[in-house]
């Protein structure tokens, strides 16, 4: 089955094959030492024989495995859900993820509790103070002392970050070891926690939080997060914060007039459209953008001329925002705009955009409200979808790790939950030319089409797109079986995703490409690659299998962040900033900095999902 789905394996997949079969065999039994005692001797050599007679039928076994199509009856039943199968989930539904990682932080998801947290957030003099203590103790001659000082810096809701890296490189061996220690468990909490008490204001729309939210956002260093807490402001904003959001609008920290423009525009409505006009020509770009998107909402028409000076803005990431909010908000599929070509080309599509909206910008019907990128959408909650590969086998796991709904395929490439609750699977099939599989919560195929997919993903239409690994091409095939459009690639296709633009982004053999509706190649990066995802931000995540790295490149092909992991073949960016990855032997999730802070075994290639 390998030798069918990397027809040109690499020297590393040469060496991992290696260890199976025969070979396998050979080293258990010639390569163990033994030990020197007779009576042990001879029993290691039986243990021996029946490791290798057991090695031996490991691939029968495979095989017979691999032969029927199963479900877990039991996890089926635990995770069929009495909704309609037509239904998203709710937002309490969506909420329970968030409120799970708040118990881990001893936080309750009410609004005192939530209130008390944020307020926590900003240290008073005396515990300013208290830190400087708590940093000296850890190099104090008493171990009770050093270790309660240690226990206390850990608790506190906001570590001292600064005060704990200088004393990392203090000098003091004592007091390097135990900051550095404090450091490598808290650095990464503050923001997962922050994050989750914003989305559980949003969901369960906690109102009366605006203050501490607004109090907050000084500790949002990461835009993800920035985006959360505008988000929770303008759910827990009510008529009588309207004076702390209009005192934001006019803040020099362009955090909180963004989030003054979103809770304006959620309290007053159309009444805030006076006081959000001159934010269209506010000199922080992102400001400019959120703007005119909430007065697009609102029906305002002078957001589409600051979203047409946004394509021309210098930011590639906002360029492509600003595009694809004008082109959705007007419905205008006949111009197009490349937010990274050379700035000739820009200047002629920005033109042509420009002639289009003197002759219609006052007329157009606009199509409101203008809804979040599918791509950013998760159907989990707080769950994980795991696709084992090679192991036969999808599974969803709880925030706990308990698996609540499985499958057994043959060869589970890539899954993804889709919005009714099913699951979309591209497997080796039966006969092993490959299966693109819809999967009810009951394990009944409802839906299935013939292609050895490498990735499938169901697009805002209905129809389906298909990484074709054997076709080495990539399709959007309808419900019913016909191809509406197809794109045949250099080499065999691992990847596809659809982007807000229109365009379809690719991974294969012969690299990471992004092809226009006609087909025309708009952007590439070279190199082997697994899997390729479109960032919020403009840059492109990829999954680089043969020099073992998932990197972040921007539109001008300069990588921003990378990961070195052994045969990656699967990457995938979360809201939270962190990377899923998986290889051949694990599913993990990474930190911007590159730690890794969850870690699931039992792999051999396939997917991963949150």
């Amino acid at each position: 089955m390998r030798e069918v789905c990397d027809a040109n394996a690499t020297a590393a997949d040469r060496e991992e094959s290696r260890l199976n079969g025969p070979s396998l065999c050979f080293r258990l039994f010639f390569l163990t030492p033994l030990p020197t005692r007779p009576r042990m001797r001879t029993v290691s050599i039986l243990l021996l024989t029946v490791a290798v007679l057991l090695a031996a039928a490991a691939p029968t076994w495979t095989q017979q495995r691999t032969s029927p199509i199963t479900t877990s009856a039991k996890a089926a039943t635990t995770a069929s859900a009495s909704r309609p199968a037509s239904s998203g989930p709710s937002p309490e539904q969506e909420a329970r993820a968030y409120v799970e990682i708040l118990k881990t932080q001893s936080v309750e998801a009410t609004t005192e509790a939530l209130r008390k947290y944020l307020q926590g957030l900003h240290p008073t003099e005396a515990q300013k103070k208290r830190v400087k203590e708590l940093i000296r103790q850890l190099g104090s001659p008493r171990w009770r002392e050093r270790d309660s000082a240690t226990k206390e810096l850990m608790a506190m809701p906001v570590p001292p970050l600064a005060e704990l890296r200088k004393a990392s490189t203090c000098g003091d061996l004592e007091v390097e070891t135990r900051a550095k220690a404090v450091l490598a468990k808290r650095v990464g909490q503050l923001p997962t926690t922050l994050h989750a008490v914003f989305q559980v204001v949003r969901l369960r729309k906690l109102t009366g939080l605006t203050k501490e939210i607004l109090a907050a956002m000084g500790l949002c260093d990461r835009d993800r997060l920035v985006t959360a807490a505008v988000r929770a402001v303008a759910a827990s904003s009510r008529k009588q914060d309207v004076d702390l959001l209009r005192a934001a609008l006019k803040d020099s920290d362009p955090r909180l007039r963004r989030a003054g423009v979103m809770g304006l525009a959620a309290v007053l409505k159309v009444g805030a459209a006076r006081e959000l006009r001159p934010l269209l020509t506010d000199k922080d770009p992102r400001v400019t953008l959120l703007t005119a998107i909430q007065l697009a909402n609102l029906g305002d028409r002078q957001s589409l001329a600051a979203l047409h000076r946004l394509m021309a803005d210098p930011t590639p990431a906002i360029r492509l925002r600003a595009y694809v909010a004008l082109a959705a908000l007007t419905g205008n599929d006949n111009l197009t705009f490349h937010a990274y070509a050379d700035p000739a080309k820009r200047r002629k599509q920005h033109d042509a955009w420009k002639v289009w909206l003197a002759g219609n910008g006052a007329t157009v019907a606009l199509r409101i409200p203008l809804r979040e990128r599918p791509q950013d959408r998760s159907h989990l909650h707080g769950h994980t979808l795991v696709a084992y590969g090679h192991h036969n086998k999808v599974e969803e796991l709880d925030g706990k790790g308990k698996v609540v709904w499985s499958y057994s395929a043959p060869t589970v490439f890539h899954a993804e939950k889709l919005r009714n609750g099913n699951v979309l699977v591209c497997s080796s099939g039966r006969s092993g030319k490959g299966k693109v599989w819809e999967i009810s919560r009951k394990g009944k195929i409802v839906w299935e089409y013939s292609a050895f997919g490498m990735d499938a993903r169901q697009l805002p239409n209905g129809n389906v797109l298909i990484a074709d690994f054997l076709g080495s091409r990539v399709i959007e095939v309808t419900r019913g079986g016909r191809i509406v459009w197809e794109k045949k690639l250099g080499g065999r296709a691992r990847g596809a995703e659809r982007l807000a633009n229109g365009n379809t982004l690719t991974a294969c053999q012969t690299g990471t490409a992004e092809f226009s509706p006609d087909g025309r190649c708009v952007w590439e990066y070279p190199g082997l690659s697994y899997s390729a995802q479109r960032l919020a931000n403009g840059n492109t995540l990829i999954c680089l299998y043969q020099t073992h790295r998932i990197i972040e490149v921007t539109a001008d092909k300069k990588i921003i962040w990378e990961f070195s992991e052994r045969l990656p073949c699967d990457a995938h960016r979360l809201p939270n900033g962190n990377t899923l990855i998986a290889n051949f032997t694990r599913a993990i999730e990474v930190t911007p900095a590159k730690k890794i802070i969850w870690e699931h075994g039992g792999l051999k290639y396939g997917s991963v999902r949150k």
